[in-house]
């Protein structure tokens, strides 16, 4: 939710370039410009260039198969180690740091919500995943104080349920902000929870906010 400046080097341009693919398209080339400058940042040059880049990479490619294991072990020690301490008193207690899988779901969060990707979690009812992603929207460091936003969608769930709808009072127009505007607006994490129990017309409504060029 703030306008960071980036100007590469030579050596990155050029870096950048010897890892484009003729298949690749300009939007594509584009995320990877994008995801390569916020990653170099991120990771205080602490690591290779090179490696930077083959990573942001492979986080584009969305590949459900995706791991830290083996050379991006260090760069998962590091995203764990930008999260910010729990909080105390949380309703919603979610423990990750004892499992190794947990540890690198997180860490995949991180790195997914660093270049601005959607991520769609699924998986058997009661296992937990409402309270993983609210526990990681509220120990992810940002600068709103509110974290997240998050709506509930069911069979009757309409756009302005999510973006907002207008309202006259005193004889004026105004627009109220829903949950989804509200975080565009304040940069939190939006979650779209039970996602699936809305119409098809509803769902594509959303690819306004969820399209990288947006």
């Amino acid at each position: 939710n703030k306008v960071e400046q980036f100007k590469p080097t030579d050596d990155q341009i050029n870096l950048v370039y010897n890892n484009i693919e003729e298949s690749m398209t300009m939007s594509q080339i584009s995320q990877l410009c994008h995801a390569f400058a916020k990653y170099i940042k991120f990771f205080e040059g602490k690591f290779e260039e090179e490696l930077i880049v083959h990573f942001a990479k492979d986080m584009l490619e969305r590949n459900k198969d995706f791991t830290f294991k083996g050379k991006y072990e260090k760069l998962q020690e590091f995203l764990l180690s930008r999260l910010q301490p729990e909080e105390e008193n949380d309703d919603d207690e979610f423990f990750y740091q004892n499992s190794p899988i947990l540890c690198e779901f997180f860490a995949i969060l991180y790195a997914a919500s660093l270049i601005n990707l959607p991520i769609f979690l699924y998986g058997e009812t009661g296992v937990g995943k409402r309270a993983a992603i609210k526990k990681f929207a509220r120990i992810r460091p940002c600068n709103s104080r509110s974290k997240f936003q998050m709506y509930t969608f069911h069979s009757e769930s309409k756009p302005k349920h999510f973006y907002g709808t207008t309202s006259i009072e005193n004889k004026k127009i105004h627009f109220i902000n829903g949950p989804l505007t509200t975080t565009l607006i304040n940069g939190d994490i939006f979650i779209a929870d039970q996602m699936k129990l809305s119409s098809i017309s509803t769902m594509v409504s959303l690819s306004v906010a969820l399209e990288p060029n947006n």
